[in-house]
């Protein structure tokens, strides 16, 4: 019996640490990066993320005009929004629609809805350019366009009407996002141009306040109706904030002076970018009250530096640019999937005692 227990227990304590290390892999929050590529050109930049992990945004190409792209499938591929040389995709909804801007004929910005092909362009309310930044599972659109006074006003666009939602008092305002419910997220000027705030708007526009500056925009408003983006602050930085039932609160930074979020999901997490210890920037993912910086989350090795994180799915996959090997790329992150330690440990287990079976077999055959 003893000689039995001195056998085995190499084995124990091999299977031991192997699962306390499978234990410490398997909570490893990490992701693979996909380069999404570029239209012939040098560079790529995505902005828009949907739930089924299409991606959207711009690329240059061979003729280096800039065009919007639309990342599916592990294809990259020009959407084809007319204009002179220059258009953009800011944003898509999971049931494919698309929107962004692109330049007419005279150089005016022009916002647009793409749709299975078809695309749709809706004005102005008086002046000559007009951009989309965000759309909706439902189609609704928000933006803002310059009106007839040269002021440019924030809109939501559904059923064929544009309408302007006006402003926190001050003459001009800007949607930048727009959640399921139709709650749109963005910044406006108050009464004598006090300040520039954030809003949220759901039929009514909200002043979501300031870290202390007086300028704050929201850049995304998930479906609970929290609003993410940058505010200034007494000290004259910029600094990430969330707004929820809480008030409006600081993320901090990954030990620089400034950070900026730009889009949160249904679960609360929060990507964006935020300057380090050494001033460098650093695209950033927020969960559970920790900011991270992303590039501790990737392979080390993989060539990339991942520079800013504009967009995060309910799924967890992250959509922004980076270096590439030095080159300018937009990417695509995917949770990696880790093995749950308790099917390693089984497996360990079945090898431990096989190998422990074929060296027992073999003493014998040789006794």
């Amino acid at each position: 019996m003893f000689k039995s227990l001195i056998k085995t227990k190499p084995l124990i304590i091999a299977l031991a640490l192997s699962t306390a290390a499978i234990s410490s892999q398997a909570q490893a929050y990490s992701y693979g990066v996909t380069n999404v590529g570029t239209l012939g050109g040098e560079y790529s930049t995505a902005y828009g993320l949907n739930d089924n992990g299409d991606v959207v945004g711009y690329s240059s190409t061979g003729s280096s005009a800039q065009r919007a792209f639309l990342y599916s499938g592990g294809v990259i591929s020009d959407i084809g929004i007319t204009g002179n040389t220059l258009s953009v995709a800011t944003g898509i909804s999971n049931n494919g629609h698309i929107v962004g801007y692109s330049d007419n004929l005279a150089g005016d910005k022009q916002a647009f809805l793409y749709t299975n092909g078809v695309t749709e362009s809706f004005g102005t309310l008086g002046g000559a350019t007009s951009v989309a930044t965000a759309v909706n599972n439902q189609g609704q659109v928000t933006g803002y366009f310059v009106d007839s006074t040269e002021k440019e006003r924030a809109f939501v666009y559904a059923g064929g009407t544009l309408t302007d939602i006006g402003t926190l008092g001050g003459p001009s305002a800007n949607g930048y996002a727009i959640n399921n419910n139709g709650a749109v997220a963005g910044k406006s000027y108050t009464e004598g141009y006090a300040q520039q705030p954030a809003f949220s708007y759901n039929g009514t526009m909200t002043n979501l306040g300031t870290l202390g500056g007086n300028v704050s925009v929201g850049l995304d408003i998930n479906d609970n109706g929290a609003v993410v983006g940058y505010s200034s602050t007494d000290d004259g930085t910029q600094r990430a904030f969330v707004y929820d039932t809480l008030g409006i609160n600081d993320l901090g930074t990954l030990g620089g002076s400034s950070s900026y979020a730009y889009s949160i999901n249904n679960n609360g997490q929060i990507v964006g970018y935020s300057l380090d210890e050494n001033d460098q920037q650093r695209a950033f993912l927020y969960n559970n009250g920790s900011m991270t910086d992303l590039n501790s989350l990737i392979d080390p090795n993989s060539g990339w530096n991942l520079l800013q994180a504009n967009a995060i799915n309910n799924n967890g996959q992250i959509a922004g640019f980076g270096l590439f090997n030095g080159e300018s790329r937009a990417f695509l992150l995917s949770i990696s999937p880790v093995p749950e330690p308790e099917a390693y440990a089984m497996m360990l287990l079945g090898l431990g005692l096989v190998g422990y079976s074929v060296r027992r077999r073999k003493h014998i055959q040789t006794k």
